[in-house]
Protein backbone atom coordinates (compact mmCIF):
# COMPACT_ATOMS: atom_id res chain seq x y z
CA UNK A 1 0.00 0.00 0.00
CA UNK A 2 1.51 3.76 -1.12
CA UNK A 3 0.99 6.09 1.55
CA UNK A 4 0.67 9.61 0.68
CA UNK A 5 2.57 12.25 1.77
CA UNK A 6 0.47 13.69 4.17
CA UNK A 7 0.30 9.98 6.11
CA UNK A 8 4.30 9.42 5.41
CA UNK A 9 4.88 12.83 7.28
CA UNK A 10 2.42 11.81 10.09
CA UNK A 11 4.75 8.57 10.23
CA UNK A 12 8.15 10.25 10.74
CA UNK A 13 6.83 12.52 13.25
CA UNK A 14 5.24 9.54 15.44
CA UNK A 15 8.68 7.84 15.30
CA UNK A 16 10.36 11.16 16.17
CA UNK A 17 8.58 11.97 19.47
CA UNK A 18 8.77 7.80 19.72
CA UNK A 19 12.36 8.24 20.12
CA UNK A 20 12.54 11.37 22.26
CA UNK A 21 10.21 9.05 24.60
CA UNK A 22 12.45 6.51 24.37
CA UNK A 23 15.50 8.83 25.33
CA UNK A 24 14.22 10.72 28.15
CA UNK A 25 12.76 7.96 29.60
CA UNK A 26 16.31 5.70 29.31
CA UNK A 27 17.97 9.07 30.82
CA UNK A 28 15.44 9.34 33.99
CA UNK A 29 15.96 5.60 35.10
CA UNK A 30 18.57 3.09 35.79
CA UNK A 31 19.14 0.74 33.37
CA UNK A 32 20.56 -2.71 33.40
CA UNK A 33 21.71 -4.80 30.95
CA UNK A 34 23.09 -8.46 30.18
CA UNK A 35 25.76 -9.10 28.53
CA UNK A 36 26.86 -12.53 26.80
CA UNK A 37 30.25 -13.68 26.49
CA UNK A 38 31.85 -15.04 23.43
CA UNK A 39 35.29 -16.27 23.03
CA UNK A 40 36.17 -16.51 18.96
CA UNK A 41 38.58 -18.63 17.71
CA UNK A 42 42.15 -17.62 17.49
CA UNK A 43 44.09 -20.33 14.82
CA UNK A 44 47.32 -18.97 15.77
CA UNK A 45 46.41 -20.07 19.42
CA UNK A 46 44.63 -23.08 18.50
CA UNK A 47 48.06 -24.70 17.12
CA UNK A 48 50.14 -24.35 20.05
CA UNK A 49 50.57 -27.24 22.21
CA UNK A 50 49.69 -27.38 25.52
CA UNK A 51 47.74 -23.86 25.14
CA UNK A 52 45.37 -25.03 22.93
CA UNK A 53 43.53 -27.19 25.29
CA UNK A 54 42.96 -24.43 27.66
CA UNK A 55 41.47 -22.07 25.26
CA UNK A 56 39.44 -24.95 23.77
CA UNK A 57 38.61 -24.82 27.35
CA UNK A 58 37.71 -21.39 27.65
CA UNK A 59 35.86 -21.02 24.85
CA UNK A 60 33.14 -23.96 25.87
CA UNK A 61 32.76 -22.46 29.21
CA UNK A 62 32.02 -18.54 27.84
CA UNK A 63 28.66 -19.76 26.75
CA UNK A 64 28.07 -20.38 30.69
CA UNK A 65 28.94 -16.76 31.55
CA UNK A 66 26.52 -14.00 32.16
CA UNK A 67 27.30 -9.83 33.03
CA UNK A 68 25.30 -7.23 33.93
CA UNK A 69 26.39 -3.37 33.81
CA UNK A 70 23.88 -1.42 35.93
CA UNK A 71 24.12 2.44 35.28
CA UNK A 72 22.85 4.80 37.78
CA UNK A 73 22.94 7.83 35.97
CA UNK A 74 26.80 9.08 35.83
CA UNK A 75 27.89 5.76 37.44
CA UNK A 76 28.16 2.38 36.78
CA UNK A 77 28.88 -1.02 38.03
CA UNK A 78 30.09 -4.03 36.20
CA UNK A 79 30.29 -7.82 37.68
CA UNK A 80 29.60 -11.33 36.83
CA UNK A 81 25.67 -13.01 37.27
CA UNK A 82 25.79 -16.29 39.66
CA UNK A 83 25.85 -18.85 36.95
CA UNK A 84 25.35 -22.41 36.47
CA UNK A 85 28.42 -24.80 36.91
CA UNK A 86 30.65 -21.22 37.52
CA UNK A 87 33.39 -23.48 39.36
CA UNK A 88 33.83 -25.75 36.56
CA UNK A 89 37.62 -25.36 34.55
CA UNK A 90 35.63 -24.27 31.59
CA UNK A 91 33.92 -21.56 33.32
CA UNK A 92 37.36 -20.60 34.88
CA UNK A 93 39.21 -20.35 31.89
CA UNK A 94 36.50 -18.45 30.15
CA UNK A 95 36.83 -16.01 32.98
CA UNK A 96 40.35 -15.64 33.24
CA UNK A 97 40.64 -14.75 29.30
CA UNK A 98 37.75 -12.06 29.29
CA UNK A 99 39.72 -10.22 31.75
CA UNK A 100 36.15 -9.84 33.52
CA UNK A 101 36.14 -11.88 36.52
CA UNK A 102 36.58 -9.10 38.94
CA UNK A 103 33.93 -6.18 39.49
CA UNK A 104 33.87 -3.11 37.91
CA UNK A 105 32.82 0.61 39.27
CA UNK A 106 32.94 3.44 36.41
CA UNK A 107 32.33 7.02 38.06
CA UNK A 108 34.20 10.65 37.25
CA UNK A 109 36.15 9.04 34.06
CA UNK A 110 37.36 6.75 36.03
CA UNK A 111 37.22 2.69 36.67
CA UNK A 112 37.85 0.66 39.87
CA UNK A 113 38.47 -2.47 40.08
CA UNK A 114 37.67 -4.75 43.12
CA UNK A 115 39.94 -7.50 43.53
CA UNK A 116 39.22 -9.86 46.44
CA UNK A 117 42.24 -11.30 48.61
CA UNK A 118 42.07 -14.54 46.91
CA UNK A 119 43.52 -13.08 43.52
CA UNK A 120 45.16 -10.05 45.09
CA UNK A 121 49.08 -10.13 44.94
CA UNK A 122 48.96 -8.02 47.82
CA UNK A 123 47.70 -10.55 50.38
CA UNK A 124 44.26 -8.27 51.48
CA UNK A 125 41.36 -6.76 49.11
CA UNK A 126 42.58 -4.00 46.94
CA UNK A 127 40.68 -1.73 44.63
CA UNK A 128 42.71 -0.85 40.98
CA UNK A 129 41.91 2.76 39.91
CA UNK A 130 42.39 3.26 36.34
CA UNK A 131 41.64 6.18 34.20
CA UNK A 132 38.66 6.19 31.72
CA UNK A 133 39.68 5.24 28.09
CA UNK A 134 39.02 8.27 26.05
CA UNK A 135 41.32 8.36 22.58
CA UNK A 136 38.00 6.59 20.58
CA UNK A 137 38.27 7.16 16.58
CA UNK A 138 34.24 7.17 15.73
CA UNK A 139 33.14 5.91 12.19
CA UNK A 140 30.43 6.18 10.38
CA UNK A 141 29.66 1.94 10.19
CA UNK A 142 26.90 0.88 11.03
CA UNK A 143 24.65 -2.52 12.55
CA UNK A 144 22.12 -3.48 13.80
CA UNK A 145 22.30 -4.79 17.59
CA UNK A 146 18.89 -6.34 19.02
CA UNK A 147 17.10 -4.02 16.60
CA UNK A 148 19.20 -1.30 17.80
CA UNK A 149 21.28 0.73 15.22
CA UNK A 150 24.99 1.26 16.68
CA UNK A 151 27.96 2.48 15.20
CA UNK A 152 31.35 1.58 15.16
CA UNK A 153 34.33 3.26 17.31
CA UNK A 154 38.01 1.53 17.91
CA UNK A 155 41.00 2.80 20.15
CA UNK A 156 43.36 1.09 21.46
CA UNK A 157 44.44 0.37 25.03
CA UNK A 158 47.23 -0.63 27.56
CA UNK A 159 48.41 -4.32 28.85
CA UNK A 160 51.01 -5.06 30.93
CA UNK A 161 51.79 -8.41 30.88
CA UNK A 162 55.20 -7.89 31.72
CA UNK A 163 55.62 -5.86 28.69
CA UNK A 164 53.85 -3.22 27.44
CA UNK A 165 51.51 -4.23 24.42
CA UNK A 166 48.69 -1.75 23.30
CA UNK A 167 45.52 -3.97 21.48
CA UNK A 168 42.59 -2.92 19.86
CA UNK A 169 38.97 -2.96 21.03
CA UNK A 170 36.11 -1.91 18.63
CA UNK A 171 32.60 -0.58 20.12
CA UNK A 172 29.57 -0.62 19.24
CA UNK A 173 27.28 1.49 20.67
CA UNK A 174 23.75 3.02 20.61
CA UNK A 175 23.30 7.08 20.11
CA UNK A 176 19.54 6.06 20.50
CA UNK A 177 20.31 4.81 24.60
CA UNK A 178 22.16 7.95 25.76
CA UNK A 179 24.54 6.63 28.24
CA UNK A 180 28.27 6.84 28.09
CA UNK A 181 28.83 3.50 30.06
CA UNK A 182 29.44 0.36 28.46
CA UNK A 183 31.13 -3.50 29.64
CA UNK A 184 33.56 -4.50 31.64
CA UNK A 185 34.83 -0.56 32.19
CA UNK A 186 34.63 0.97 29.26
CA UNK A 187 32.36 3.71 28.10
CA UNK A 188 32.78 7.23 27.23
CA UNK A 189 31.17 7.20 23.63
CA UNK A 190 27.97 9.19 22.97
CA UNK A 191 25.56 6.35 23.34
CA UNK A 192 25.40 2.95 25.36
CA UNK A 193 27.91 0.23 24.34
CA UNK A 194 26.04 -2.93 23.15
CA UNK A 195 28.79 -5.03 21.88
CA UNK A 196 32.40 -4.80 22.70
CA UNK A 197 35.59 -6.54 21.30
CA UNK A 198 39.48 -7.05 22.53
CA UNK A 199 41.22 -9.60 21.48
CA UNK A 200 39.01 -12.61 21.08
CA UNK A 201 36.35 -11.85 23.32
CA UNK A 202 33.07 -10.44 22.95
CA UNK A 203 30.65 -8.57 24.86
CA UNK A 204 27.47 -8.46 23.44
CA UNK A 205 24.36 -7.36 24.95
CA UNK A 206 21.21 -9.54 25.09
CA UNK A 207 18.99 -7.89 27.49
CA UNK A 208 18.01 -4.00 28.01
CA UNK A 209 15.41 -2.73 30.72
CA UNK A 210 14.62 -0.31 33.30
CA UNK A 211 15.40 -0.74 37.04
CA UNK A 212 15.14 0.81 40.54
CA UNK A 213 18.48 -0.48 41.56
CA UNK A 214 20.76 1.87 42.42
CA UNK A 215 24.75 1.84 42.11
CA UNK A 216 25.96 1.67 45.90
CA UNK A 217 29.46 3.00 45.88
CA UNK A 218 31.26 1.84 49.17
CA UNK A 219 34.96 1.03 49.12
CA UNK A 220 36.58 -0.16 52.41
CA UNK A 221 39.37 -1.65 50.70
CA UNK A 222 42.80 0.29 49.89
CA UNK A 223 43.20 2.34 46.58
CA UNK A 224 45.86 1.62 44.45
CA UNK A 225 46.90 3.32 40.75
CA UNK A 226 46.78 1.09 37.70
CA UNK A 227 50.73 1.79 37.54
CA UNK A 228 51.24 0.78 41.19
CA UNK A 229 49.25 -2.65 40.79
CA UNK A 230 51.26 -3.27 37.57
CA UNK A 231 54.41 -2.63 39.26
CA UNK A 232 53.96 -5.06 42.01
CA UNK A 233 53.26 -7.68 39.14
CA UNK A 234 56.37 -7.12 37.25
CA UNK A 235 58.25 -7.01 40.83
CA UNK A 236 56.56 -10.81 41.58
CA UNK A 237 57.29 -12.13 38.11
CA UNK A 238 60.79 -11.18 37.95
CA UNK A 239 61.46 -12.64 41.87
Amino acid sequence: MKLNKPKLIHLFMFKKILFIFFSISMSSQNIKVEYSLNILKDESVLKKDGISTFYKNAMDGAKNVKFELLIDKDKSFFYKKDILNQNTIETKMALLISEADNPIYSFNNNIFKKIEETSSFFNKPIIVKDTLLTNWELTNETKKINGYTCYKAAAKYKIVNPDVFYHSVIAWYCPEIPSQMGPRGFGGLPGLILELQYREIVFGATLIEKTNDPVIINFNSEIITQEQYDKKILEIRNN
